[in-house]
Order: C-alpha cells, then structure tokens, then sequence
C-alpha cells in the first residue's frame, strides 16, 4: 500500500475507493516489524472500539439496525468462499465475524475453489462496483458492515457458484513496533501537525473535526486539575473517560488522514527488554519516535528530533481558566515557567521506578472478577508509573529533603495536590520572567491551627502518609500518629517539616500533570489498557466478569475518596459523568 503524503485528506488520498486493477505494493521486511505482546501474544489485533458502554461508540458505527450479528458465509455447495487481506495479513481470531477489513487501507479479496483447476470467470460487486479477477483489490471506505459478493462461472456455462458475506470494516489498533514504518510515520507526523497547525485553521483546511493540541490539554485540565476534584483519575470514570478522548483525538487525526487509527504501547515489552533497568533506551525514544525520555539540559526540554520544542500555549488565560502563575497552560500547582513540554526521570533527585509494568501485573489486573475492581488497578499499578517515570518532578531542594527523610518523595506531588484542593497550598496569580521566588506555599494566614492538626482533622493526609512511610505509624492506643524514635518534642518540628515540605511542589513533567496530553507518549498509553480491557470482556462467557459500573477504592495517596458532587445536574443531562 502506497502512503498517502502528509496532511491529505480524504477528497486527496492517493487510495481511492473501489477496485483497482493491478496488486498492491508489497511491504518490504525493512519496512515492517512485527511484534506481539510477551503475554498476550494471542490477541492480533485491537478495534478502535472496544467498550459497548463507551459514549463515543456512535462515533464509527454506521450499520443498520437490521444487520444481524453473526454474518456467515453463504457458499453454494460449500464449494466457494473467500478470503480477505491487507499487508499486515488477516486476522479475526477471538473476534465474531468472519472477516476484518480497514477504512482506507487496500483490500486483497481472493476467492477460494475447492477445485481450483476448473476454469471460469469471477465477478466480485462491492456496493455498486465490480470486478472480474479471481483476485481483486479493493478499498472500503465505509465504516460498519459492507456487503462483498463474488460468484463463479464455469467456462460452459454450466456451473455457477456464489458466496457472499457481511465484512465488518473497523479501524485497528496495533503495537507501536508492530506497524509498518509508513504507517507509524504518519501517525507521528499528523500528531506533531497538531502542535503547529491552530484549531481555526485546521478547521478550514480539514472540517470541525479538527482540534489542536491545546484543545486536547485544555479539556484535560479542566477534568483533572479542577480545584473541586479530579474528575477524570482514581474513580469509575477512569476508563470510560480517556478513552473516549482519545476516540476524539482519534477523530482529529482523521481529518488530516482518514486511514490513521491511534496505535498502542505495549510497554510490558520493554519491561522485559530493559529489565535491568535502561528503560530510557527503548526504542520508542528514539529521536525519530517520541524522542528522548529524559533530556539533560537544565530545563529538561526535548531539543531534538520530531519533538524538539513542542509548545506549551502562553498566555492562556484568554483561553482557560486553568493555568499556571506564568500564564502558560498547564497545572495550576506547576510553576514551571519553561513554554515546551518537560520531562525528567527522577522524582525529587530520586529514581523509584526502574521498569515499566509488568506483563504479571496486567495478567493479575485483568483477571479481577469486576469491572470495579479492573477500573482500579487500571488507574494505579499498570498505568501511574508510567506517567511519573516519564514526567518527573524536580525543583523543590527544601521538600526533597524532607520527604526523602520521611520516605515520601514518590508521593510528594499527590500529597501537595491534596493540600492545594484543601485550600492549604496557594500558588501566585501571576509571575513574570524577572520572578525569582514564584513558587507555591502555604501562607501563614491560612495555616488556622497545628501542622498536626492540618495533616490530620483537616485533610487526613497522614492516613495516607503512614500508608507510605516505614517511619511513621498510628498508634491505636491513643489514637495519634507517631514517628518511630520520635519524643513529642521531635514529632512536632518533624510535622511542621512535612507540611512545609507539601507547601511546594516544584516542578513536575507534563506527564505527572493534568497536562499530559502534551507529552506525545500520552496518547498511545491508555490504549494499551484499552485493548486488555476488552480482552477481558471478551472472555466474560469464560471467566465471569461482573460489568456494573464502578471502582474499587483503596489507599493510595492519589484517591482521597472523594468524588464529585453531581447532584445539581439534570438527570440524563449531557453533563453527567461517563
């Protein structure tokens, strides 16, 4: 298959619609790499659409009402049928239908005799096109259910053999490695389009569809860095809730390039290949893929390669009302004033992970018996990690310390977070280039009663602090937190550390912030849960799966709890939680 050239649209893509006459180009071996997970090697493919409860699942479904759900192939003696193929070869295995085509991606339809010496001529009718070769090439546009029929004529005339079937056309999502250099080529180059290219103007190149980035980060902070709560993390909306914005992301690509489907990463391959901990030399960080994992200058800016210098929106606050103190679209808490994405390996000077989740964890996952309990560990074990190993925090030298003490340093932020939304830590309205200090804090106006009593009655946060630390404890016998070692004297100085040590967060990668969506890798990690997920679902006649909705809490810095309170809204209103 030809590769349509940058920015085409559907109205310009090199493929066309319907028969051609000649077989497509052959996919060269250095042009495709195949890969299938270590663990779940059995699963092909994984569709776009993964979730029968998913609001955007309107967004491809096109077939009728009528169409039945198990489209078998009709032969006539048995003695015809076909077979369909693109150049990743065919596969429906797990899957209910017969045969998987791809909008926008060239089609082999081969026809099958049993005796293939007997000589005739083949008509194929898609639609209201027609070819007459036993082998024909074809490309569907139409993303739904679309009716293929081929017949045979024997050369006297006498014999005439037919078959036809309901092919369901879906776009699929593959591994980042499994897909020709072509295809990951312009999914990448359509991506980093959205850095560059406005929503107005996209719009008029490429209809309403289109979005920019900052639209995508926007939506995102508004989900998840709402004073409020998260709306979008640590709850049943997890899944529900990127996956459909991803979906929507999805949709923008297209725009530019119909034949683009958001693959995934399958990044329990690398925690195999780098396991003893180089897991910055993936392939995936290439300069040419998603660029270095951790950059080394002091800003910690990818300089080089597709993503050198991908913006962060300035002056956003005509645009959002979320933004940081330098008015640049990010985290409210994140004070970082550099205007392009960021991303560090350490947390605080630290490195507490030194591999990606395992093919163990997910397997354990997914094998929970509800989808509550899946929701969870979805949101946690298998997929925060990566967010905090790619993201990082630094900046703050006095907090690092201290939480380095307490044993604290990988739940900093999330504590920090919790206290800002309690109102504790204030962040500055404004700062300009010539700030030296523009850092968040606790003011001492706003410190009404102990440091004790803030961690404690006011927020809870040493509920989770004694979660994480080996020093600190709870004693049931009255009913107080303690640190071993400590007299009443040291324990009192040591909250007041702590506290002011949460004051200030620092500085955090997007990807440890409600503005990931910057970070280009972010797009390609939730479908990889995406694809397992329905995996699971898929084998619910098997293994039980209790599918109502929800998520099972545990304790972890990160969920307080609490959740949202939506009783104002309207009943069935389009403002209601997915």
């Amino acid at each position: 298959m030809r590769s349509s050239s940058y920015g085409s649209t559907s109205k310009d893509s090199e493929i066309g619609h319907g028969f051609i006459a000649k077989e497509p180009v052959k996919v060269e071996n250095d042009d495709f790499i195949p890969v299938r997970s270590p663990r779940w090697s059995g699963i092909a493919l994984s569709l776009s659409i993964s979730l029968g409860f998913l609001v955007f699942l309107s967004i491809y479904l096109k077939a009728s009402a009528g169409f039945t759900t198990d489209p078998s192939v009709l032969t006539s003696a048995n003695e015809l049928k076909f077979s369909v193929s693109n150049e990743y070869g065919q596969s429906v295995k797990g899957y209910k239908w017969d045969h998987i085509v791809e909008p926008y991606r060239l089609t082999t339809l081969t026809a099958i005799l049993n005796d293939d010496d007997q000589e005739g001529t083949y008509i194929w009718v898609v639609g209201d096109t027609v070819s007459s070769t036993k082998v024909a090439y074809y490309t569907f546009q139409d993303v739904g259910f679309n009716l293929v029929n081929v017949s045979w004529t024997s050369l006297d005339g006498e014999t005439k053999l037919s078959a036809s079937s309901q092919v369901a056309c879906k776009y699929v999502r593959r591994e980042m490695r499994a897909m020709t250099v072509s295809d990951r080529e312009r999914f990448l180059d359509t991506l980093r389009l959205l850095y560059d290219l406005k929503t107005k103007d996209g719009q008029a190149s490429y209809g309403e569809k289109y979005k920019d980035i900052h639209y995508f980060v926007k939506k995102h902070l508004h989900g998840a860095a709402a004073l409020d709560c998260d709306h979008w993390h640590d709850n049943a909306g997890i899944m529900t809730h990127h996956l459909a914005f991803t979906l929507e992301l999805e949709q923008t690509l297209q725009a530019v390039d119909p034949a683009i489907s958001v693959p995934y990463w399958e990044y329990t391959k690398d925690s195999i290949l780098h396991a003893d901990g180089d897991w910055e030399s993936s392939e995936v960080f290439l300069d040419e893929w998603f660029g270095v994992a951790s950059p080394t200058s002091n800003d910690h800016v990818v300089t080089e390669g597709r993503w050198a210098y991908a913006p962060i929106m300035s002056d956003a606050s005509d645009y959002s009302n979320i933004t940081n103190s330098y008015g640049l679209l990010r985290s409210p808490w994140n004070t970082n004033p550099t205007a392009y994405f960021t991303r560090y390996d350490k947390v605080l000077g630290n490195e507490f992970y030194n591999n990606f989740p395992t093919c163990t964890q997910f397997s354990e996952c997914i094998k929970r018996p509800s989808i509550a309990q899946i929701n969870e560990c979805l949101n946690g074990e298998t997929h925060g990690p990566v967010h905090i190993m790619i993201g990082g925090q630094w900046g703050s030298v006095s907090s690092a310390v201290a939480m380095k003490e307490y044993g604290l340093a990988p739940q900093h932020l999330l504590l920090a977070k919790n206290l800002w939304r309690h109102g504790y830590v204030k962040c500055p309205d404004s700062c300009d280039d010539s700030s030296s200090e523009c850092k968040c804090s606790c003011p001492a106006s706003q410190l009404d009663t102990t440091p004790y009593k803030i961690l404690t009655e006011k927020t809870g946060l040493l509920h989770w602090i004694d979660d994480s630390s080996r020093a600190i404890y709870f004693d049931e016998d009255d009913g107080e937190y303690h640190i071993q070692g400590f007299t009443a004297e040291m324990e009192a100085g040591a909250w007041q550390d702590i506290l002011d040590a949460l004051c200030d967060p620092g500085h955090a990668g997007e990807m440890y912030t409600s503005a990931a969506p910057y970070d280009p890798t972010f797009w390609v990690l939730h479908t990889a849960a995406e694809r397992l997920l329905q995996y699971r679902r898929m084998q619910a006649d098997v293994s039980p799966l209790d599918e109502t909705w929800g998520f099972a809490h545990m304790n972890a810095a990160s969920d307080v709890g609490v959740v949202c309170d939506w009783s104002s809204v309207e009943n069935g209103g389009d403002s209601l939680p997915t």
